[in-house]
């Protein structure tokens, strides 16, 4: 049964992980411009993003967020606020190279680059939701109350990881970072919109109510 808990868990993951959206757009996009490092650091961030909401089910986040509807208000609203900030933000800001990798190895760039993808994945509620109701619905409840649901979590983020870590590796690779930043302006107009879309959805989402 355990077995076949984390076989579920680990298809689903992966099938949700494998949809481009903010979390993917901004790996990425930090990988190309930042170099490795910080695109990993930016993968690790966001892991740390979903295991805190893996954490947030395992407390029994599902039971609080079906109970309180203007906690789920005030969460979606939130989230739609900063992802059309960092939506335009993104199509409109400078992506001159040359002048953000000036100091890559700084612990400053290095730290943005974490909080960046903690963030992102933080305040995607609607992705953080998937996560709690799938890692709900998918491990046994006396396996989710006891010691074990701590492994499916620690598991839920180790996937999470491993999935970022390979993305980072790949566009870091010089051939495929040189061909992002010759595409960089589109790739942030594709990847600011997806953000802006994801903001919209939340705001449709919250007058539909």
């Amino acid at each position: 049964m355990l077995f076949l808990s984390l076989l579920k868990l680990s298809l689903m993951c992966v099938g949700g992980l494998a949809v481009p959206g903010p979390d993917f757009f901004t790996v990425v996009r930090m990988s190309a411009i930042r170099g490795r490092y910080s695109g990993i650091l930016c993968g690790l961030g966001v892991s740390l993003g979903v295991t805190i909401w893996g954490w947030a089910s395992f407390l029994g986040a599902r039971i609080l967020i079906k109970s309180s509807g203007s906690i789920t208000t005030i969460l979606e609203s939130m989230s739609a606020f900063i992802y059309l900030i960092i939506g335009i933000y993104t199509i409109y800001s400078s992506t001159n190279a040359a002048s953000i990798d000036q100091d890559l190895t700084s612990n400053k760039v290095r730290g943005s680059a974490f909080f960046m993808g903690l963030v992102t994945n933080i305040m995607n509620f609607k992705g953080g939701l998937f996560v709690v109701f799938l890692f709900s619905s998918i491990i046994p409840m006396r396996e989710l109350n006891s010691d074990g649901g701590f492994a499916f979590v620690i598991f839920l983020g180790m996937i999470t990881a491993c999935w970022y870590f390979t993305l980072a590796l790949v566009c870091s690779h010089t051939p495929v970072r040189q061909k992002l930043m010759a595409n960089l302006k589109y790739f942030d107009l594709c990847s600011g919109s997806v953000f802006i879309l994801f903001a919209l959805f939340l705001i449709s989402s919250l007058y539909s109510k």
